[in-house]
C-alpha cells in the first residue's frame, strides 16, 4: 500500500481509539479540537494496509497554554495543553509505565550498557517499532505558514476584524516570531509571515512562553521523543512518520518539521516521512464539523478542555485499558478542580511536570537502582528522591 493508504489507515486507527476513551473534557455540539496521537507499527507506513497493524500509544486532545503569569511553582500544572504536547507527555507516561513492567511498549536492554555511566541509556525501543505521530490539524507556528488562494485562506480573527485580499495569500498563524528574529513583515498577501522562524505558542492575552508545535515536534525528530528524564535511561525514539489532517501542506509541513533539523540528525538516522490523511477523519475537528456536521465557520468554537490517554496492559477491575484524564486547559488542572484545590498536587495532571518526575523517580529507583544512585550522587544528594524539583518554563 502506498504512504497514502497507510497514513489513512493510521488517522482512523488514532480516532477510533479516542472514540473509546471516556466523555468527560471531550468536545460538545459546535465546540472542537486538535487530536494527535502516538502509535507503532511492525512495518513503515507505505506497508500498513490494516488497522490490526496499528498500536496505539498515546493520545491528547486540546488547543490551550498557560502563559507564565499562570504557571505553578509545583509544578502540578500542564502547562502547554495543545494536543501534540498532550500526546507526547502521554506517551513519556507509556514509557514509564513500560520500565516499571506495567505498559504495552516494548523495551530491550541495550547490550553492554554501563549503569555506572550516567550518560548513557539502558534500554531501547525493540526491534521492527515504527513510531508515528498523528495530528488531526496541522501543528500551529511554522508548519501553518504556506502560500494559498486568498478565498481559501483560513483566518482565525473575527469577521469583522478581517481585511480583503485578492489572490494569493498566507495561510495566517497566531505563533509569535520569539525574541532576536527579525519578525514577520505583515504586508499584505504573501509577505505577511517570514517562513522558518521560531515561534512561541498563539494566543490572546499575556504571551506564552512555550515554544509552537511546529519547533516542538522539530526538537523531537532532532532528538527522539523520550525527553531529558527518560534520555538518562532511554535510546532516543525516532520519528518514522507524521501524519497530518486538516490544513495540510506538504512543503512548509516538511520545512518546519523535517529539514530545519535533518542536518542535526546522526549519520544512519532517516527523517520521517510526512504524509496526509482526510481532513475530516476526526469528528471533532473543524473540517469535519463544517462540512459533515453542518455548522457554518463562524458557530464554532474550541473546548476550553484537554484529555489524555495513554495505553496501559487492561485491567480486570475497570476493563480499560486506557488511562486517562481531562484538564482544563485555562488552569493547566485536572477538570473539575475548584479554585481552592488547585493550589495542591491532588489537583495536578498525572502528565504534569511535578507528577511524571516522580513517577520517573520511583521507577528509577526500583527498576534501575545502581543508576539511581549514580544520579543522586551526581547531584548531591543521598537519594534521587532528594533531587530538587525545578519548575519547567515554557514546558
Amino acid at each position: 500500500m502506498a504512504v497514502a493508504g497507510g497514513a489513512e489507515v493510521l488517522a482512523a486507527a488514532v480516532c477510533a481509539a479516542y472514540d473509546e476513551l471516556p466523555r468527560k473534557g471531550k468536545p460538545s455540539g459546535h465546540e472542537w479540537t486538535v487530536l494527535a496521537g502516538w502509535a507503532v507499527t511492525p512495518v513503515p507506513l507505505s506497508e500498513v494496509s490494516d488497522a490490526d497493524e496499528v498500536t496505539v500509544l498515546a493520545m491528547g486532545t486540546g488547543t490551550k497554554c498557560l502563559p507564565p503569569g499562570r504557571m505553578a511553582a509545583d509544578g502540578g500544572s500542564l502547562v502547554d495543553a495543545h494536543a501534540e504536547v498532550a500526546a507526547k507527555r502521554a506517551l513519556q507516561a507509556a514509557l514509564i509505565d513500560a520500565l516499571s513492567g506495567e505498559g504495552v511498549v516494548e523495551l530491550v536492554p541495550i547490550p553492554g550498557a554501563a549503569a555506572s555511566d550516567p550518560g548513557a541509556p539502558l534500554v531501547e525501543l525493540g526491534p521492527q517499532q515504527y513510531v508515528h505521530l498523528y495530528v488531526s490539524q496541522t501543528p500551529c507556528g511554522d508548519a501553518s505558514i504556506f502560500v494559498t488562494d486568498a478565498a481559501s485562506a483560513v483566518s482565525y480573527a473575527p469577521a469583522s476584524k478581517r481585511k480583503a485580499f485578492k489572490g494569493l495569500d498566507m495561510q495566517r498563524t497566531g505563533a509569535r516570531a520569539v525574541g532576536g528574529a527579525s519578525g514577520d513583515a505583515k504586508e499584505p498577501g504573501t509577505g505577511y509571515h517570514t517562513p522558518g522562524l521560531l515561534r512561541t505558542k498563539p494566543g490572546r492575552g499575556e504571551p506564552s512562553q512555550s515554544m509552537s508545535c511546529s519547533d516542538k515536534i522539530a526538537r523531537w525528530v532532532a532528538l527522539g521523543m523520550q525527553g531529558t528524564l527518560l534520555g538518562s535511561l532511554v535510546a532516543p525514539i525516532r520519528l518514522s512518520s507524521i501524519v497530518v489532517g486538516e490544513l495540510f501542506d506538504r512543503q512548509a509541513l516538511e520545512r518546519a518539521l523535517v529539514t530545519r533539523v535533518a542536518a542535526l540528525l546522526p549519520p544512519g538516522v532517516a527523517v520521517p516521512v510526512v504524509a496526509a490523511a482526510p481532513a475530516a477523519t476526526f469528528a471533532a475537528s473543524r473540517a469535519a464539523l463544517t462540512t459533515v456536521g453542518g455548522y457554518d465557520a463562524d458557530e464554532l468554537t474550541t473546548t476550553g478542555a484537554s484529555v489524555v490517554a495513554w495505553r496501559r496492559r487492561e485491567r480486570a477491575a475497570t476493563g480499560s485499558r486506557w488511562s486517562s484524564h481531562a484538564v482544563l486547559g485555562a488552569r493547566g488542572r485536572l477538570l473539575g478542580t475548584t479554585k481552592a484545590k488547585a493550589k495542591n498536587l491532588s489537583s495536578a495532571s498525572p502528565v504534569s511536570p511535578a507528577l511524571m518526575l516522580a513517577r520517573f523517580v520511583a521507577a528509577l529507583e526500583s527498576v534501575f537502582p545502581e543508576r539511581a544512585a549514580v544520579l543522586a550522587a551526581k547531584a548531591g544528594v543521598e537519594s534521587v528522591y532528594e533531587v530538587p524539583y525545578k519548575a519547567e518554563v515554557g514546558a
